[in-house]
């Protein structure tokens, strides 16, 4: 993600794969470090309540995924608009779980849409309350999460050569679920 974004934060895109196009509204083709901030500050508040699968907090961080894709421009790509719901079990001190996940997945197609398609990932889940002390999740993986937001945003400013699917991930942190769901059953072909 830093190569990423150390190649979105130079002030022109000249490599040739990512062909950027200029834009008739003058978009800022640098990351907006504020924006980053905005976005781990606000997945990392309290009111997410650390964004562990299945919990208030968590259906809180698919929110704001959802609406960051739409308020983007990016197109749904999931099973049922942006989302994609799977199930999974997890075993934990020797118990298991049942979970509903959901996926949150949107795409920017390409100049070219018969080149191979790009995926940019990040997971939106995180630990939740554990004996009573909220594990925020600013590093792992909101920090991610804003930079995933900061590259569809560019890209959706300056669409490239080939398609850019931008895949959120749920259960993560519960055995990497939610980026499983999408590879066993991927809502665009692989």
């Amino acid at each position: 993600v830093g190569a990423i974004l150390a190649l979105l934060s130079a002030p022109r895109l000249t490599t040739g794969h990512l062909a950027a196009q200029a834009s008739a509204t003058a978009v800022e083709s640098r990351v907006n470090s504020g924006e980053l901030m905005r976005v781990v500050t606000e997945l990392a508040s309290p009111r997410y309540e650390g964004r562990l699968t299945g919990t208030p907090g968590g259906r809180l961080a698919r929110e704001f995924v959802r609406e960051s894709f739409a308020t983007i421009g990016l197109e749904p790509a999931g099973t049922t608009g942006f989302e994609q719901p799977f199930e999974f079990t997890h075993a934990s001190r020797g118990s298991r779980t049942k979970y509903a996940g959901v996926n949150v997945i949107g795409i920017v197609t390409g100049t070219t849409p018969s080149a191979r398609t790009i995926v940019v990932s990040a997971h939106y889940d995180h630990l939740g309350i554990r004996n009573g002390r909220m594990y925020p999740g600013a590093d792992d993986n909101a920090s991610g999460v804003a930079a995933l937001l900061a590259i569809a945003r560019y890209v959706k400013a300056h669409p490239l050569t080939r398609t850019v699917l931008f895949a959120a991930f749920d259960g993560e942190e519960l055995g990497l679920s939610g980026s499983k769901a999408f590879t066993e059953r991927p809502t665009r072909p692989l």
